[in-house]
């Protein structure tokens, strides 16, 4: 992952990416000649951002980076919270292709996340709540959610509809809201992947489809809020990275 807040860089031997802000990154792929089509082979990544989430609707500079199709499905929403935590998070989809030097877009794919147009597979996933919108880009199947740790909420009986009757007895009480929030986050990132979400006691999982195995990781973002990400048990988790609204700009415009 690109690190915008602190010293660390990427060496796949290619070449480096330009410098955003404390940012400097190496392309990770190899490239191949195949009957005469080139076609290019990413190394193995996830990377994370996420930012602030911010009321207002990006600037015209910054929607210039979006495909018309996506600035049309987003005036199509009644909501105007709605409508800025779309743009942005697929602003940051944007912003992650640029510093890995990919030109990527996206073309929506409701109710699952956006599929990356790019000649390697690669695979999306985006997350918003009432602090901040998220987004990760990889080379393997991905999800994160975000959820901010409200105890005002009817968590014993939202966790015995979805989780079983028993599953927050497992959790001394100063960890009980905590323990709801991992597993509901476990459980979007199920949905997101289209793979199946299981609880056995105090353990909660995903299962796919194809029995690969799926990894997943927690963190506390700002104050109070859950970072969740699930991904191949193969790949090392990236943390996510806060961005700023200036240094989303400058990923874009490298």
């Amino acid at each position: 992952m690109a690190c915008l807040s602190r010293n660390r860089s990427f060496d796949s031997g290619v070449g480096p990416f330009p410098s955003v802000g404390k940012c400097q990154m190496r392309i990770s792929c190899r490239v191949a000649f195949i009957e005469h089509v080139c076609v290019m082979t990413l190394r193995p990544f996830c990377d994370c951002i996420h930012l602030e989430r911010i009321d207002a609707k990006p600037d015209a500079g910054l929607l210039a980076y979006l495909l018309p199709d996506v600035i049309e499905r987003a005036e199509s929403f009644l909501s105007p919270k709605r409508q800025s935590d779309f743009l942005w998070t697929r602003l940051l989809l944007v912003a992650l292709g640029k510093v890995r030097g990919l030109a990527v877009q996206f073309r929506e794919n409701p109710p699952y996340s956006p599929v990356v147009l790019f000649d390697s597979p690669l695979y999306s996933t985006i997350s918003h709540t009432a602090t901040f919108v998220g987004a990760a880009l990889a080379t393997s199947p991905v999800a994160i959610d975000l959820e901010v740790l409200r105890a005002d909420r009817p968590l014993e009986a939202i966790a015995e509809r979805c989780f079983g009757p028993f599953f927050l007895s497992y959790f001394p009480p100063e960890e009980k809201v905590t323990a709801f929030y991992k597993a509901w986050g476990v459980h979007e990132c199920a949905v997101k992947l289209n793979g199946k979400f299981s609880v056995d006691g105090s353990i909660v999982r995903i299962r796919m489809p194809d029995n690969r195995g799926i990894r997943i990781v927690h963190a506390p973002i700002g104050k109070n809020t859950l970072f969740t990400q699930a991904l191949a048990a193969d790949f090392r988790p990236g943390d996510s990275i806060l961005v700023t609204r200036e240094i989303l700009a400058q990923m874009l415009a490298s």
